[in-house]
């Protein structure tokens, strides 16, 4: 809040990261932030054809490699609503 009071019009503050529809709302109201900064994003399954089950996307087992992170429109337009 003292942040984004002091950054006035000059640049905005933006809040970020563990950001969701949740905790947005206290988030925006605490910090006084008028933009937060968010993925907005949802895994949906990806149109590979052929999939190698025993090699993994950079040999790293956590990283989905047939699937992928895209914007949720949804998500987003509840967002949005919060700002309203």
């Amino acid at each position: 809040s003292s942040l984004v009071k002091k950054a006035g019009e000059h640049i905005s503050i933006m809040p970020g990261s563990g950001i969701n529809l949740d905790n947005v709302q206290i988030i925006a109201q605490r910090s006084g932030a008028a933009e937060i900064h968010m993925s907005a994003r949802n895994l949906i399954a990806g149109k590979m054809n052929y999939k190698q089950h025993l090699v993994t996307m950079g040999g790293i087992a956590t990283i989905p490699d047939y699937e992928l992170l895209v914007p949720d429109d949804k998500l987003i337009k509840e967002i949005i609503k919060v700002f309203a």
